[in-house]
Protein backbone atom coordinates (compact mmCIF):
# COMPACT_ATOMS: atom_id res chain seq x y z
CA UNK A 1 0.00 0.00 0.00
CA UNK A 2 1.51 3.70 -1.24
CA UNK A 3 0.91 6.04 1.58
CA UNK A 4 0.78 9.69 0.04
CA UNK A 5 -0.68 11.24 2.97
CA UNK A 6 -1.44 10.77 6.72
CA UNK A 7 -5.17 12.14 6.74
CA UNK A 8 -6.76 10.62 9.88
CA UNK A 9 -10.62 10.92 10.62
CA UNK A 10 -11.84 9.71 14.13
CA UNK A 11 -12.78 6.43 12.50
CA UNK A 12 -9.35 5.91 11.18
CA UNK A 13 -7.96 6.50 14.25
CA UNK A 14 -10.06 4.02 16.56
CA UNK A 15 -9.39 1.51 13.99
CA UNK A 16 -5.92 1.70 13.73
CA UNK A 17 -5.90 2.00 17.68
CA UNK A 18 -7.91 -1.54 17.77
CA UNK A 19 -5.91 -3.39 14.83
CA UNK A 20 -3.43 -1.38 12.82
CA UNK A 21 -4.08 -4.67 10.46
CA UNK A 22 -7.63 -4.12 10.00
CA UNK A 23 -6.28 -0.19 9.17
CA UNK A 24 -4.03 -1.64 6.19
CA UNK A 25 -6.70 -3.98 4.90
CA UNK A 26 -9.35 -1.07 4.50
CA UNK A 27 -7.18 0.80 2.63
CA UNK A 28 -5.72 -1.92 0.50
CA UNK A 29 -9.04 -3.61 -0.10
CA UNK A 30 -12.03 -1.32 0.48
CA UNK A 31 -15.01 -3.30 0.80
CA UNK A 32 -17.80 -1.73 -1.51
CA UNK A 33 -20.62 -3.17 -0.32
CA UNK A 34 -24.42 -3.23 1.85
CA UNK A 35 -25.67 -0.01 4.17
CA UNK A 36 -26.62 -0.80 7.52
CA UNK A 37 -30.08 -0.04 8.53
CA UNK A 38 -29.14 1.27 11.66
CA UNK A 39 -26.95 3.91 10.15
CA UNK A 40 -29.62 4.84 7.47
CA UNK A 41 -32.03 5.41 10.26
CA UNK A 42 -29.04 7.45 12.43
CA UNK A 43 -28.98 9.49 9.18
CA UNK A 44 -32.22 10.39 8.88
CA UNK A 45 -32.88 11.00 13.28
CA UNK A 46 -29.56 13.54 12.26
CA UNK A 47 -31.45 15.76 9.63
CA UNK A 48 -34.82 15.26 11.09
CA UNK A 49 -33.32 16.96 14.62
CA UNK A 50 -31.17 19.68 12.36
CA UNK A 51 -34.54 20.35 10.67
CA UNK A 52 -36.50 20.85 13.48
CA UNK A 53 -33.49 23.22 15.42
CA UNK A 54 -33.87 25.39 12.20
CA UNK A 55 -38.04 26.05 13.02
CA UNK A 56 -39.14 23.52 10.54
CA UNK A 57 -42.24 21.84 12.00
CA UNK A 58 -42.41 18.35 10.75
CA UNK A 59 -44.97 15.59 11.92
CA UNK A 60 -43.59 12.27 10.78
CA UNK A 61 -44.63 8.53 11.47
CA UNK A 62 -41.76 5.94 11.97
CA UNK A 63 -43.97 3.19 10.09
CA UNK A 64 -43.51 5.61 7.03
CA UNK A 65 -39.71 6.06 7.83
CA UNK A 66 -39.13 2.86 8.02
CA UNK A 67 -41.09 1.70 4.43
CA UNK A 68 -39.38 4.20 2.71
CA UNK A 69 -35.90 2.59 3.54
CA UNK A 70 -37.62 -0.64 2.81
CA UNK A 71 -38.24 0.58 -0.66
CA UNK A 72 -35.03 1.43 -1.70
CA UNK A 73 -32.83 -1.26 -0.35
CA UNK A 74 -33.31 -5.34 -0.73
CA UNK A 75 -32.88 -6.57 3.11
CA UNK A 76 -31.25 -9.11 4.37
CA UNK A 77 -30.58 -10.20 8.16
CA UNK A 78 -26.99 -10.27 9.16
CA UNK A 79 -27.26 -13.89 9.54
CA UNK A 80 -27.27 -14.70 5.85
CA UNK A 81 -24.11 -12.52 5.37
CA UNK A 82 -21.51 -15.66 3.74
CA UNK A 83 -18.46 -15.80 5.94
CA UNK A 84 -16.03 -18.09 4.05
CA UNK A 85 -14.14 -16.73 1.20
CA UNK A 86 -10.66 -18.26 -0.61
CA UNK A 87 -9.02 -14.70 -0.69
CA UNK A 88 -10.05 -10.93 -0.42
CA UNK A 89 -10.53 -10.95 -4.03
CA UNK A 90 -13.51 -13.29 -3.50
CA UNK A 91 -14.37 -11.15 -0.09
CA UNK A 92 -14.51 -8.03 -2.39
CA UNK A 93 -16.35 -9.26 -5.01
CA UNK A 94 -19.12 -10.79 -2.41
CA UNK A 95 -19.55 -7.52 -0.67
CA UNK A 96 -19.54 -5.37 -4.26
CA UNK A 97 -22.49 -8.21 -4.78
CA UNK A 98 -24.54 -6.74 -1.57
CA UNK A 99 -24.29 -2.75 -2.79
CA UNK A 100 -28.03 -2.34 -2.97
CA UNK A 101 -28.78 -4.67 0.42
CA UNK A 102 -30.05 -3.47 3.64
CA UNK A 103 -28.48 -5.57 6.75
CA UNK A 104 -30.67 -5.50 9.67
CA UNK A 105 -29.53 -6.85 13.08
CA UNK A 106 -32.98 -6.56 14.45
CA UNK A 107 -36.62 -7.42 13.34
CA UNK A 108 -38.48 -4.87 11.75
CA UNK A 109 -40.52 -3.84 14.73
CA UNK A 110 -37.28 -3.27 16.82
CA UNK A 111 -36.58 -0.99 14.11
CA UNK A 112 -39.75 1.03 13.88
CA UNK A 113 -39.63 1.44 17.21
CA UNK A 114 -36.06 2.95 17.68
CA UNK A 115 -36.75 5.10 14.72
CA UNK A 116 -40.45 6.07 17.01
CA UNK A 117 -37.78 6.85 20.22
CA UNK A 118 -35.65 8.78 18.15
CA UNK A 119 -38.52 11.36 16.70
CA UNK A 120 -40.05 11.39 19.76
CA UNK A 121 -37.02 12.71 21.48
CA UNK A 122 -35.89 14.63 19.19
CA UNK A 123 -39.02 16.75 18.88
CA UNK A 124 -38.70 17.59 22.78
CA UNK A 125 -35.19 18.08 22.77
CA UNK A 126 -35.04 20.17 19.67
CA UNK A 127 -37.94 22.00 22.07
CA UNK A 128 -36.05 22.50 25.17
CA UNK A 129 -32.53 23.26 23.47
CA UNK A 130 -33.10 26.47 22.27
CA UNK A 131 -29.79 26.99 20.52
CA UNK A 132 -29.09 29.67 17.53
CA UNK A 133 -26.63 30.64 15.14
CA UNK A 134 -25.22 27.39 14.51
CA UNK A 135 -23.81 25.22 11.75
CA UNK A 136 -24.46 22.01 11.21
CA UNK A 137 -22.11 19.01 9.49
CA UNK A 138 -19.40 21.22 9.39
CA UNK A 139 -16.22 20.27 8.44
CA UNK A 140 -12.71 21.33 9.55
CA UNK A 141 -9.39 19.91 9.71
CA UNK A 142 -5.54 20.83 11.30
CA UNK A 143 -2.22 19.66 10.00
CA UNK A 144 0.49 19.31 12.16
CA UNK A 145 3.54 17.96 11.61
CA UNK A 146 3.28 15.02 9.38
CA UNK A 147 -0.64 14.40 9.84
CA UNK A 148 -3.83 16.27 8.86
CA UNK A 149 -6.61 15.50 11.19
CA UNK A 150 -10.19 16.21 10.42
CA UNK A 151 -13.74 15.82 11.36
CA UNK A 152 -16.98 16.59 10.53
CA UNK A 153 -19.03 18.75 13.78
CA UNK A 154 -22.26 17.38 14.04
CA UNK A 155 -23.51 20.47 15.43
CA UNK A 156 -20.80 23.60 16.04
CA UNK A 157 -21.16 27.43 17.46
CA UNK A 158 -19.23 29.80 18.63
CA UNK A 159 -17.05 28.28 21.63
CA UNK A 160 -19.44 24.79 21.42
CA UNK A 161 -19.70 21.46 19.97
CA UNK A 162 -22.23 19.16 20.10
CA UNK A 163 -22.59 15.65 18.94
CA UNK A 164 -25.86 13.52 18.09
CA UNK A 165 -25.88 9.83 18.90
CA UNK A 166 -28.57 7.58 17.83
CA UNK A 167 -27.24 4.04 19.46
CA UNK A 168 -26.11 3.31 23.16
CA UNK A 169 -23.61 5.64 25.01
CA UNK A 170 -20.29 4.38 25.23
CA UNK A 171 -16.84 5.25 26.51
CA UNK A 172 -15.40 5.90 22.96
CA UNK A 173 -18.23 9.03 22.49
CA UNK A 174 -15.70 10.74 25.03
CA UNK A 175 -12.68 10.35 22.46
CA UNK A 176 -14.46 11.06 19.35
CA UNK A 177 -15.77 14.46 21.24
CA UNK A 178 -12.30 15.13 22.31
CA UNK A 179 -10.80 14.56 19.02
CA UNK A 180 -13.28 17.11 17.60
CA UNK A 181 -12.27 19.07 20.46
CA UNK A 182 -8.63 19.21 19.51
CA UNK A 183 -9.32 19.84 16.20
CA UNK A 184 -11.07 23.26 17.36
CA UNK A 185 -8.49 24.19 19.28
CA UNK A 186 -5.99 23.95 17.04
CA UNK A 187 -7.84 26.22 14.91
CA UNK A 188 -9.19 28.68 17.28
CA UNK A 189 -7.11 28.04 20.32
CA UNK A 190 -10.41 28.51 21.97
CA UNK A 191 -10.95 24.83 24.04
CA UNK A 192 -15.01 24.45 23.46
CA UNK A 193 -17.35 23.17 25.32
CA UNK A 194 -18.94 19.80 24.40
CA UNK A 195 -22.63 18.19 24.68
CA UNK A 196 -23.46 14.82 23.82
CA UNK A 197 -27.11 14.64 22.52
CA UNK A 198 -28.88 10.69 22.74
CA UNK A 199 -31.37 10.85 20.87
CA UNK A 200 -32.98 7.35 21.90
CA UNK A 201 -32.51 7.97 25.91
CA UNK A 202 -33.50 11.36 25.37
CA UNK A 203 -30.10 12.11 27.54
CA UNK A 204 -27.90 15.31 27.06
CA UNK A 205 -24.44 14.79 28.42
CA UNK A 206 -21.62 17.59 29.14
CA UNK A 207 -18.92 17.09 28.45
CA UNK A 208 -15.73 19.43 29.46
CA UNK A 209 -12.40 19.12 28.38
CA UNK A 210 -8.81 20.52 29.16
CA UNK A 211 -5.34 20.96 27.79
CA UNK A 212 -3.85 18.66 29.05
CA UNK A 213 -6.07 15.31 27.29
CA UNK A 214 -6.57 17.39 24.60
CA UNK A 215 -2.24 17.59 24.19
CA UNK A 216 -1.86 13.76 25.28
CA UNK A 217 -4.45 12.98 22.66
CA UNK A 218 -2.62 14.79 20.25
CA UNK A 219 0.39 12.65 20.78
CA UNK A 220 -1.42 9.86 20.38
CA UNK A 221 -2.82 10.55 17.20
CA UNK A 222 0.81 11.84 16.18
CA UNK A 223 2.42 8.54 17.11
CA UNK A 224 -0.23 6.68 15.05
CA UNK A 225 0.50 9.00 12.26
CA UNK A 226 4.12 8.23 12.12
CA UNK A 227 3.77 4.00 12.52
CA UNK A 228 1.38 4.33 9.70
CA UNK A 229 4.24 6.57 7.79
CA UNK A 230 6.41 3.74 8.74
CA UNK A 231 3.63 0.94 7.44
CA UNK A 232 3.69 -0.73 10.95
CA UNK A 233 0.61 -2.57 10.77
CA UNK A 234 1.00 -5.16 13.60
CA UNK A 235 -2.26 -7.46 14.11
CA UNK A 236 -4.10 -6.93 17.63
CA UNK A 237 -6.28 -10.29 18.35
CA UNK A 238 -9.07 -9.61 20.64
CA UNK A 239 -13.42 -9.13 20.73
CA UNK A 240 -13.17 -6.98 17.95
CA UNK A 241 -12.34 -9.59 15.86
CA UNK A 242 -15.44 -11.23 15.63
CA UNK A 243 -16.59 -8.31 13.82
CA UNK A 244 -14.30 -8.06 11.46
CA UNK A 245 -15.34 -8.54 7.62
CA UNK A 246 -11.55 -9.35 7.00
CA UNK A 247 -11.40 -11.97 9.77
CA UNK A 248 -11.63 -14.83 7.41
CA UNK A 249 -8.74 -13.71 5.17
CA UNK A 250 -6.31 -12.45 7.94
CA UNK A 251 -3.76 -14.05 8.08
CA UNK A 252 -3.63 -13.90 11.89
Amino acid sequence: MLITSIRISYSAYASYKSCPLRYYYERSYPLRGPVYADFLIGNYLHEYFYSLLEGNDIDVEAEYVWNNMKSTYKMIHQDELREDFDSLEYLMDYYSSLQNSMVMWRSEKEYIEKIRKGLNNARELAENLKIEDFETERWMNAKIDHVDIYGRFDIMMDGEIIDIKTGGEWESDITQMEFYALIYYLNKYIIPRGRLIYLLSGKIKPIKFNLKSLESLLTDILNVGEKIEKREFPPNIGDHCKLCPYRVVCRF
